[in-house]
């Protein structure tokens, strides 16, 4: 089968504005009621000087927290392929019945089905570009719909950044063939 994976949207657990949130409340539940200045520097502290050093230590903690990742936790991704004239969106997902934003569990990303199948035919009159737009309208129309993503991010960044560039008569292989 002629199958060649052309992009692979990931799919995060959420957005990183949310995921800052979760985990400030993850520190300012589990570490701030034990942070006491005074008696881990075994000296009395200014009280002015205290809550600056208890600010310094709950902005260090949430740091050591964060992830190295541009959002958080990848839980799937979709799969922009094509199969001779079609253009094919894929889900993969995690395998987690709930996905806890911080959790500390693994995961497996498993095939889900199929998203999206648009067929093009040969000699389509749509230019590459108007078949990109009508790819990505229609994608963005599944995702919106489709249970499991709601909530989460999807980082179309990449597909949107390159897409438009994209020879999809090439990939789709629509261009006539002359003898």
């Amino acid at each position: 089968m002629n199958n060649k994976t052309l992009f692979e949207i990931l799919v995060y657990s959420c957005d990183q504005k949310a995921f800052r949130a979760a985990v400030s409340a993850k520190v300012d539940r589990q570490v701030m009621p034990y942070a006491n200045i005074s008696s881990f520097l075994n000296q009395a502290v200014d009280p002015a000087r205290e809550a600056e050093l208890r600010t310094q230590m709950r902005d260090r903690a949430i740091q050591l927290q964060l992830k190295d990742m541009r959002y958080n936790e990848l839980v799937g991704c979709i799969e922009v392929h094509s199969v001779f004239t079609q253009l094919r969106a894929d889900l993969w997902f995690t395998d987690k019945k709930r996905v806890v934003v911080g959790s500390e569990t693994k995961c497996i990303i498993r095939w889900c089905g199929k998203m999206l199948e648009r067929e093009y035919g040969l000699g389509s009159p749509l230019t590459s570009r108007e078949i990109f737009e009508n790819f990505r309208r229609d994608l963005k129309r599944e995702v919106e719909r489709h249970r499991r993503l709601r909530r989460r991010h999807i980082d179309f960044a990449a597909f949107d950044r390159c897409g438009p560039f994209v020879d999809w008569h090439a990939v789709l292989q629509l261009k006539a063939v002359t003898k």
